[in-house]
């Protein structure tokens, strides 16, 4: 028992504190890796969204920096527009609309986790979604919530 004694209260903590890391209980969602077209009230319209699917219930989907997909494309590309001010004070205005979920990005998600009023951990998942503004599409740059299934 003594050979353990040192390492059973750091797993203890660990058990303790996963849930709430990136990764943690995030990680039972599978990962975004494409889009899907949901409707947005807010817009009268429709706009795409991050997804396991083709269905707006495969929205219920994670993403964090390393993720590389065309759903971390449009997400960039929803930050660029209807977080504009958030980005320029934090000086990562415009964000590379790569696909690349990097450091910048996770910047942008957190400044837009912050405007929006929910938990600010640089992590996209379906809390985030249903938080933030998503772009319509459309060149009158209009934004809103989403309201839908997932």
């Amino acid at each position: 028992m003594k050979r353990w004694a040192p390492i059973l209260p750091a797993a203890a903590v660990a058990l303790v504190i996963a849930p709430f890391l990136p990764g943690g209980v995030a990680s039972a969602l599978p990962t975004c890796s494409r889009t899907t077209t949901v409707y947005i009230e807010q817009l009268g319209g429709t706009t795409k969204m991050p997804s396991t699917g083709t269905t707006a219930s495969s929205t219920s989907c994670v993403m964090g920096r390393g993720a590389q997909s065309s759903a971390v494309r449009w997400l960039q590309q929803s930050l660029n527009v209807c977080y504009e001010s958030q980005l320029r004070d934090r000086r990562i205005y415009p964000l590379g609309t790569d696909g690349i979920f990097g450091a910048k990005t996770e910047t942008g998600l957190r400044a837009a986790q912050s405007a929006a009023g929910t938990t600010v951990d640089g992590v996209y998942g379906p809390r985030t979604r249903d938080a933030i503004r998503w772009w319509g599409g459309t060149t009158t740059y209009n934004c809103g919530r989403y309201n839908g299934p997932g």
